[in-house]
């Protein structure tokens, strides 16, 4: 069975790279408006490929696995990550935020149903205010504010081991579990942390140190190319 995805080598441009795989990674194939550029197989892709494309661009292409073994594949063209790609930014960054703003939409659309049905007490209004929290600090962060981005992960966190501790019955049998999965949970929030960090460092605008003055002197009726040569110097 082959699978089939299609990426973009620019911003808003159109899909012209084209990535065909096996399940198993054991056989990968790019094409590049539908020529063939490469045909690495699984053991090349863990060691990074590089192919240099028609317009001197280098376009390296690796193949990482995360942390419950899921293998990821990676392209750049001349160090920056394609679009759609597993190290874009923007997509970390959507996937991230998708999952934190379900946790705190789910928590307020709970506790307005609980306050509705008037059962509300005191630690229903705590996680009322913790999912507003969440999908504030979730708008923020995708402003592009890093601060924002890191408290909404670390109330993330916090919330998920308090349940975990709260409902798992954890003990030495289990802890394991815990620790895995808050493991897995906080990998998850710390690449939307660096994609906020990524993103922010790419649109931060570019100076350029002032060029020297050279003055001048006005033009008089009368002077000569040599006069003027030498006002130019001074």
């Amino acid at each position: 069975m082959l699978f089939t995805k299609r990426y973009p080598i620019e911003p808003h441009g159109p899909k012209r790279l084209v990535v065909t795989r096996t399940r198993t990674w054991s056989e990968i194939v790019l094409r590049l408006d539908g020529v063939q550029i490469g045909n690495p197989d699984r053991a090349a892709l863990l060691n990074r490929v590089e192919y240099t494309l028609r317009d001197h661009s280098v376009l390296c292409v690796w193949l990482e696995y995360g942390p419950t073994g899921i293998p990821m594949l990676y392209i750049t063209r001349n160090g920056h990550p394609l679009p759609g790609s597993e190290g874009d930014p923007r997509k970390i960054l959507r996937y991230t935020l998708g999952f934190i703003w379900v946790i705190g939409g789910c928590q307020v659309l709970f506790s307005m149903l609980v306050i509705y049905n008037g059962r509300g007490d005191d630690g229903i209004a705590l996680n009322l205010a913790a999912g507003l929290i969440l999908v504030l600090l979730g708008f923020l962060a995708w402003g592009r504010s890093v601060v924002a981005m890191f408290l909404a992960s670390l109330i993330c966190l916090g919330e998920f081991a308090l349940l975990f501790i709260a409902e798992g019955n954890i003990d030495l049998a289990n802890v394991w579990r815990l620790i895995f999965g808050l493991g897995l949970f906080g990998w998850i929030l710390w690449r939307g942390v660096r994609a906020v960090q990524e993103l922010q460092a790419t649109t931060l605008p570019v100076r350029y140190p002032p060029e020297p003055m050279h003055h001048v002197q006005p033009h008089h009726p009368g002077a000569t190319h040599d006069d003027l040569s030498q006002n130019a110097r001074t």
